[in-house]
């Protein structure tokens, strides 16, 4: 496997939550006013981060190998994902 041919990929993004980021609600429908429901949640970060890498290794004209991580962190949460891929082409 030619490993000159190899491409790598990453992405990095950053989310700030602004406004009320309560995780409570209280709904209520129009034709029945008088019978809201409380809806909750858990509750937003402020700010969180997320970046992805990927690296992806074409074996042939049509066919390539990928494999990708990503991960989003926050002060209270940590969320991780890989992926490994075989593209066809046809």
């Amino acid at each position: 496997m030619p490993l000159d041919k190899l491409r790598l990929e990453g992405e990095v993004a950053a989310r700030f939550e602004l406004g009320d980021r309560s995780p409570e609600a209280l709904i209520a429908l129009a034709v029945a006013p008088g019978q809201a429901t409380r809806i909750a949640s858990t509750g937003l970060n402020r700010s969180a981060y997320a970046a992805r890498l990927g690296a992806v290794l074409p074996i042939t004209r049509r066919i390539e190998v990928r494999l990708d991580y990503s991960g989003e962190f926050s002060r209270n949460d940590t969320e991780h994902a890989a992926l490994a891929g075989l593209n066809i082409r046809f």
